[in-house]
């Protein structure tokens, strides 16, 4: 991913915005188990990104500003 990134909307450590495409923290759990964190769905917005995978869990992160 890449973008602003303050309270770590990106799934990326630290506050900096990224001008390039990076890994995201999701990266490490995919190389644990590529078949369960296999990304079927995404949800990406001004505040915030989500993330469902094969297997059915659900990682968030954002502001938490709006909810």
């Amino acid at each position: 991913m890449w973008g602003l990134n303050p309270d770590s909307w990106l799934m990326i450590e630290g506050p900096d915005s990224i001008i390039v495409p990076c890994l995201t923290l999701m990266a490490e759990l995919w190389k644990e188990d590529p078949e369960s964190f296999e990304a079927v769905s995404l949800s990406l917005g001004v505040t915030h990104s989500g993330v469902i995978t094969k297997s059915g869990e659900v990682f968030t992160s954002g502001s938490k500003i709006d909810g």
